[in-house]
C-alpha cells in the first residue's frame, strides 16, 4: 500500500508526480492543468506532508470554466493559497475571483499574467503581494477592440519589490512603448521585452539600474530594420541626457532578433542590425558585459574585437556547424567569431536541428570523434586556441543538457549528462 511507505519516500513520490505533471503541461502546450488538488485529498497524512510542495507552483488552466473552478477551490482553502510562491494565469475575462485569490496569496514571489487589458482592480490586487519580485505581463494580440488601455501598473506603488520584469508586447493594439504599460521602473535589475511588432523603448526604460537586458523578437516581426531604427531613435534621446544604453551597468545582454532578409530571391541576410544594436550600447557598456546571448553568430561582429573583455559566458541559439550560405555561418566562421572573446570561459550551444554533427548522448572522446567529427573538431579548436573550460550543449527539442569540461590548460574533455530541470 502507498500509505505503508515512510514519510520521506512519500514526499519524494509526490515531488516526482508534480514534476511529471509540469513536464506534461509544457509538452501539451499548456492544456493540462497543473493544479493537482485531487492528489492532496487522498488522506490527511499525505495532505500534511505534501501540501507545501504541490502548491508552490500553480499554473491555472486557460479554459474559463476550469479556471473559475480552480479559483473557487483556492479561495475556499486560504491555507492552500498561502503556500503559492509562483502563480500563472491566462485569461481574457475580468474574473472577480482572481482578485480574491491574489489577496489570499501573500507569499507569491513570481507572477505570470496574461490579460487583454490592465485595469485598476488588478493594480490594487498586486499591492497585497508583499514579496513579489518577478513579474511577467503578456498582452495578447488581436483582443483589444473596445477595451480601455489608459490604466498602467505603477511598480513603485503597486509592486515596489519587483526587480525582474518581462513584457510581451503585441504587434497592434496601442501598446507601443514600455511607458504605456508600466511606470516607476527605476529599481528594475532585469528587463526582458518580447516583441511582436514595432515597439519603441522610451524614457520609462530604466537604463541606469539594469543589470540584465533581453530583447527577443517574435515571429510577428517582419521588418527588423524598422525596429532597430526606432530603437536607435529612442536611445539617441536617452543618450543626450547621459542616461541611455551606453551607461548601462548591466552584466548580461541577450539579443534574440530574427535575421532580416533583404531579398526574397537571393536570400541575402542583413547582418547590420546586430552591429547597430551593439553600437547603440557603446564601448563603456560593452566592456562591462559578463554574459552574452545571441541568435546565430555573425562574421561582421569581428568589429567587437577588443571591446568585450569581460564576457565569460556566451550563448548561441539556433546555430549549425554545417555550411549555411544564407546566414554565412560555418565552422570556420564560428572559430573566427570566438576569437573576439579573449576571456571566455563557458560556451553554450543551442542547435537548430538534430543533424549528425551534434551528439545526443554521453560518450568518450574517441566515440565523439567517430560519430560527430564536426563537434569533436570544435572541441579540439577550443582546447588549443581558447581559454574555454566548459561547453554546454542542449540537443534539439530534448530535456537534457550535455556538458564537456576540462581543467584550466588541460587537453582532455570530460562529458556529463544533466536533466533539463537540473540545469
Amino acid at each position: 500500500s502507498l500509505l505503508d511507505l515512510p514519510d520521506e519516500l512519500l514526499v519524494r513520490i509526490f515531488d516526482f508526480v508534480a514534476q511529471r505533471l509540469s513536464i506534461a503541461d509544457e509538452e501539451d502546450g499548456g492544456s493540462y492543468p497543473r493544479l493537482v488538488t485531487g492528489y492532496m485529498l487522498v488522506c490527511q497524512r499525505i495532505y500534511t506532508l505534501c501540501r507545501y510542495r504541490l502548491f508552490r507552483d500553480v499554473d491555472l488552466p486557460e479554459d474559463p470554466e476550469q479556471m473559475t473552478a480552480a479559483l473557487a477551490r483556492i479561495v475556499f482553502r486560504p491555507d492552500i493559497a498561502q503556500q503559492i510562491t509562483r502563480l500563472a494565469f491566462h485569461t481574457t475575462k475580468n474574473n472577480p475571483l482572481e482578485h480574491s485569490m491574489l489577496s489570499l496569496s501573500p507569499n507569491v514571489t513570481e507572477l505570470d499574467l496574461r490579460a487583454p487589458a490592465l485595469y485598476p482592480a488588478l493594480s490594487k490586487s498586486l499591492t497585497s503581494l508583499k514579496h513579489l519580485h518577478t513579474l511577467a505581463i503578456a498582452l495578447p494580440d488581436g483582443e483589444y477592440e473596445g477595451l480601455d488601455f489608459i490604466h498602467y501598473i505603477d511598480l513603485q506603488l503597486d509592486a515596489p519589490m519587483v526587480r525582474h520584469l518581462t513584457i510581451e508586447l503585441p504587434g497592434s493594439g496601442g501598446h507601443e512603448t514600455l511607458g504605456l504599460i508600466v511606470t516607476g521602473a527605476e529599481r528594475l535589475e532585469t528587463l526582458e521585452m518580447r516583441l511582436e511588432g514595432q515597439v519603441d523603448l522610451d524614457e520609462a526604460t530604466p537604463w541606469l539600474s539594469l543589470r540584465s537586458l533581453t530583447i527577443r523578437g517574435q515571429s510577428g516581426i517582419t521588418d527588423v530594420n524598422e525596429f532597430v531604427d526606432s530603437l536607435e531613435e529612442a536611445c539617441r534621446s536617452a543618450k543626450s541626457d547621459e542616461q541611455g544604453p551606453s551607461t548601462l551597468p548591466q552584466r548580461h545582454l541577450a539579443l534574440d532578433l530574427p535575421i532580416a532578409v533583404s531579398g526574397a530571391s537571393n536570400r541575402e541576410f542583413d547582418e547590420s542590425n546586430a552591429i547597430k544594436l551593439f553600437e547603440l550600447l557603446g564601448d563603456e557598456a560593452l566592456g562591462k558585459l559578463e554574459e552574452l546571448d545571441l541568435r546565430f553568430f555573425y562574421n561582421p561582429l569581428r568589429s567587437l574585437e577588443g571591446r568585450v573583455p569581460s564576457v565569460r559566458v556566451l550563448r548561441l541559439h539556433n546555430i549549425s556547424l554545417e555550411r549555411n550560405p544564407y546566414a554565412g555561418e560555418d565552422r570556420n566562421t564560428l572559430y573566427r567569431f570566438l576569437t573576439i572573446f579573449t576571456n571566455l570561459k563557458r560556451l553554450e550551444l543551442d542547435p537548430q536541428n538534430t543533424g549528425p554533427c551534434w551528439p545526443a548522448a554521453v560518450g568518450s572522446s574517441l566515440l565523439c570523434a567517430i560519430r560527430h567529427p564536426e563537434f569533436f573538431a570544435l572541441l579540439h579548436v577550443l582546447q588549443s586556441t581558447t581559454k574555454i573550460t566548459e561547453v554546454r550543449l542542449r540537443p534539439f527539442r530534448t530535456k537534457i543538457e550535455l556538458r564537456w569540461t576540462r581543467e584550466e590548460g588541460g587537453q582532455e574533455w570530460q562529458c556529463e549528462r544533466y536533466k533539463f530541470d537540473e540545469v
